[in-house]
């Protein structure tokens, strides 16, 4: 699924996509878990199909205030496949972190 999708057709056909190319949490010690999803254009050229990612865009965040609130999970063809919540998200993102560390000082 792609996000604030533009077509541009001139000499050269090209479509213009936002997409999150980092993501950081704050976990912070007694405090209330934030996300932010910092974005960049990327464009394709719809003859060749390649894809160029062009310049930061701007970053998305939100506040983690409410663990329960859920989201639609969708698979690479943008059909829903589940529902999350971010406290599930974030239980994931935490074990991962014990795996990493664990492989990390092994």
């Amino acid at each position: 699924m792609l996000y604030n999708v533009t077509t541009v057709e001139d000499t050269t056909s090209i479509t213009r996509y936002e997409r999150a190319h980092r993501i950081e949490l704050s976990n912070p010690l007694n405090g209330v878990p934030q996300i932010m999803f910092v974005t960049s254009w990327v464009e394709r050229d719809n003859e060749t199909g390649i894809e160029t990612q062009k310049e930061s865009y701007r970053n998305v965040s939100d506040v983690v205030d409410d663990p329960s609130e859920s989201f639609s999970v969708y698979d690479e063809t943008g059909a829903e496949v589940a529902t999350s919540t971010y406290g599930e998200v974030a239980g994931l993102l935490y074990n991962l972190f014990f795996h990493v560390v664990a492989k990390t000082d092994a």
